[in-house]
Order: structure tokens, then C-alpha cells, then sequence
């Protein structure tokens, strides 16, 4: 009796031995618990600035007719000529610099007689940009790089009349710069400024009716093409992805103009337009002119020459 005693107290004292851990442990966990559920401190908030370069909005430099040869390069600059500032929309809250001078490349490739593939490509610098809102933070430093595709097609109508039809798909590589002040909850929450690159993509679709008179191409345009907009100012809670309001697609504008083609050579052409954006959600802009000259690199039909006629090339 006295042994089974002993026997039943050990175990007891185990059992108290074991217990005991185990709820410390559960006291632990209810801690944590209890912890978790405790509200923290409340996340900063921020007044933000901020500002981004953009290329200002421009329509293809194209005359509507189909290329002479099978390949063409084009080199073009459109530039803001006309000195007058482009001014912010009421409303609008954009913090945007916006280049003056578009300098672009665009290499064509004919594929049926009336139907072009091109790839483009567009550079527009920092130097001169146009602000658009007084209270913006300065010009981020770099150039807006471009890299884009599209198609071409030169719709034969009556007589020397023909219509074009344009398609691009461009994605578009910008400075920006942001600012933020801590306004509310600022314990160990200091002001921060950043500065970096977005891309943004930049669609746009074109008319261009035009009248062909042999060495000369009248033409027109209207095209639509979104507008890179961004957020100049507002509040913030930190932690919050804000890549939106640093920069976006923007608004659909439209785009009035019209231009002239003079064929200089079998294989060199040289054109010039001007147009005007009639849209105003994000800035009311004045009339840009551009220029362009482009080449065919070789005829789409191959010249045959008689057997004399080569002796005679070979013997010069």
C-alpha cells in the first residue's frame, strides 16, 4: 500500500510538473493574441508633390500615300514653334513638363501594294521643356524614350484622291520626381523625395485624306492619342503603391493639321505639316509644326536591262 503510494504521488507530481509548462505556454499565446488584436499607431500621412516629363502630343508625319519602294526610313522633329506656354485645365491637378522638340526615326516596310508595317522609335529632351501648372515641383532630368510599332494603309479613292488609315502602339519611358511632407502622425516619420522612370502606353489612330498632283502630295489629318497625365498633389497614407498618380495613360486628345510632300527625288521626299490639339482636359497647347524627310531605300520594281545594255554598263 505503501509503495502504491509512492507510485501515485510521482504521478501526480508529474502531471503538475508537465501541466505547469503548458500553461505558461497558453499564457504566452494569449498574449500574443491579445497583441495582435491591439491597434498600433496610426501610419503617417504624407502632402505629396510631384512632377514627370512628357512628349508633347503630336500626329504621325505621314501623307497618306502608299511607300515607292519596299523599305523606307524616315527621319522627323516636331517642335512647339509658336512661344506660348501650355496652360494647365482647370481641375486637372497635373504636375507636368512637357518637351518641346519630339525627334524621331521610323523605319517602313511594305508588305501588299497599298498596306506598310512600321517600327518607330522617338526621343524628346528635358532642355526648354513647357510647364504646364505654376506649383509643380521642377523638370525631372532625362529625356522621354519612345519605342513603337503600327500600320499604314493608303486607301485608293477617286482620282488622285486617296485615304490613309494609321494605327500605332507605343510604350513610353518618362522621368518623374516626387516630394512628400508628413502632415499627421509624424513620430519617427520623416519627409522623403525620390526621383525615377515610369512607362506609360501611348495608342493613337489617324485619317489623312490627301490629293496627289505627281512631285507634290496635299494631305490633312485628324488624329486621336491618349495624353500622360499624373497627380501634382495630394494626401497620402505611407505605405501606399502610388505609381498612378506618378504617372498614367491619361485622357484621349484629338489632333487637327495638315500638311505638304515634295517628291525631291526618285528616291528622297521631304514633308512638313502643322497641326493644332484641339483637346483641353489635361492643357490647352498652341500650333506645332513638324518636319521629315525620308527615303526609299529601293524601287519595288526591278529594272531589266538587254544583254548590250549590260556589256555596256560592265565595259564603263
Amino acid at each position: 500500500m505503501q509503495s502504491r503510494a509512492i507510485v501515485d504521488s510521482e504521478i501526480s507530481g508529474t502531471s503538475l510538473a508537465y501541466r505547469r509548462p503548458m500553461r505558461l505556454v497558453a499564457v504566452i499565446g494569449l498574449l500574443v493574441l491579445a497583441g495582435g488584436c491591439v491597434p498600433g499607431p496610426p501610419p503617417p500621412v504624407y502632402a505629396v508633390q510631384r512632377s514627370a516629363l512628357v512628349a508633347h502630343p503630336s500626329p504621325p508625319i505621314w501623307s497618306g500615300t502608299p511607300l515607292r519602294g519596299r523599305v523606307q526610313f524616315q527621319a522627323s522633329s516636331s517642335t512647339v514653334v509658336v512661344p506660348v506656354e501650355p496652360e494647365e485645365t482647370d481641375g486637372a491637378n497635373a504636375g507636368l513638363f512637357v518637351a518641346r522638340t519630339n525627334l524621331g526615326g521610323t523605319l517602313r516596310i511594305r508588305f501588299w501594294e497599298n498596306l506598310t508595317v512600321k517600327l518607330l522609335g522617338e526621343m524628346s529632351p528635358d532642355k526648354k521643356a513647357m510647364q504646364i501648372a505654376e506649383e509643380s515641383l521642377g523638370s525631372p532630368r532625362g529625356a522621354v524614350n519612345t519605342l513603337g510599332a503600327g500600320l499604314e494603309y493608303s486607301a485608293p479613292l477617286t482620282g488622285p484622291w486617296r485615304l490613309g488609315l494609321a494605327g500605332e502602339l507605343r510604350t513610353s519611358r518618362s522621368p518623374f520626381r516626387e516630394e512628400g511632407r508628413c502632415i499627421e502622425n509624424c513620430l519617427d516619420a520623416p519627409d522623403y523625395y525620390e526621383e525615377g522612370w515610369h512607362r506609360v502606353s501611348i495608342y493613337s489612330a489617324s485619317l489623312v485624306p490627301s490629293y496627289d498632283l505627281g512631285k507634290v502630295v496635299l494631305f490633312a489629318g485628324l488624329t486621336v492619342r491618349n495624353h500622360p497625365t499624373n497627380t501634382r498633389k495630394n494626401r497620402q497614407t505611407a505605405r501606399v503603391n502610388d505609381s498612378m498618380d506618378e504617372l498614367r495613360e491619361g485622357p484621349a486628345y484629338f489632333l487637327l493639321g495638315s500638311g505638304v510632300e515634295v517628291r525631291a527625288t526618285k528616291h528622297i521626299s521631304v514633308l512638313g505639316h502643322v497641326f493644332q490639339p484641339v483637346s483641353t482636359e489635361i492643357a490647352r497647347y498652341g500650333p506645332a509644326i513638324g518636319f521629315a524627310i525620308r527615303g526609299d531605300l529601293y524601287d519595288s520594281e526591278q529594272t531589266r536591262y538587254s544583254r548590250s545594255q549590260l556589256r555596256q554598263s560592265l565595259a564603263r
